[in-house]
Formats: structure tokens, sequence, C-alpha cells
């Protein structure tokens, strides 16, 4: 394999993509283990590693997650339903994914910022990057 273009790592595994949009994982499977429905794809635009687990951002805008439930959380299903995310980031405990219109949508711990209920009001609709740091 010589057309990788990214490599990302979590506490316990690595995934790769290609410049075909496929993407290939090893180590820890609990964290790295990617499931049939995703290893398939071929559309994989990045990866985002989060603590326990990764998240990918498909061509389609939309987005997929795997790992340790128990610590990022599952991907709910009204977010895994958008066609509109443009940017994720992940973090230890929590995944936060910005859309084309402005706003962002978190999941995962709620005591890592993984509870939209916790976003601010007015930022909503005015945020145009997101970035982790750290």
């Amino acid at each position: 394999m010589t057309d990788l273009v990214v490599v990302h790592a979590t506490w316990g595994a690595c995934c790769v993509r290609n410049n075909q949009g496929e993407i290939f994982a090893w180590g820890e499977s609990s964290y790295g283990a990617i499931p049939p429905a995703i290893s398939e794809l071929k559309d994989v635009v990045d990866i985002i590693p989060g603590g326990t687990g990764f998240a990918i951002l498909r061509s389609t805008g939309q987005v997929m997650q795997w790992g340790m439930e128990n610590q990022q959380g599952m991907l709910p299903p009204e977010i895994a339903a958008l066609t509109d995310i443009v940017r994720v980031i992940g973090m230890s405990g929590c995944y936060v994914a910005l859309r084309s219109n402005g706003s962002i949508v978190a999941w995962g711990n709620i005591h890592s910022g993984g509870d939209n209920r916790d976003i601010p009001e007015g930022v909503q609709g005015n945020i145009s990057y997101i970035k982790s740091i750290g």
C-alpha cells in the first residue's frame, strides 16, 4: 500500500486512509476493529481519533463512529442521519461536528462535552471553524 494519505492514532489503535477513500486499522480490537459497514466504504475524507475510538467523515457529509462505547458513547441516530457535516474533532470523551449552517453538534460522554444541551444558544449558527487542541 503506497497511497496512504492520513494516519491517526488513539490510545490503543491506529487508522489510515488511502487516496481512494478506504480505511484500515490495527491495534487493540475494542478501539480499532473497524465494523464491516465502515470497512467497505470508499468515500472517507477524514479520520477523527477520539480517546478510545475513531469517527470518520464521508464525502456525503455523514459521520460514522466506532470504538469503546462506554467512553466515547454511541453516535446518536439524529446525528448519524445528518448529511451536512463539514468538519469533526475528537477529544478524550466526545466528538464535536461542524455543520454547513455554522451550528455544531456534540455526542459522547456528557461529562466531557458530549451533550448538545451544554452548547450556548448564541454560539449556534455563528461558527466557521473548529479545531482540537492538545
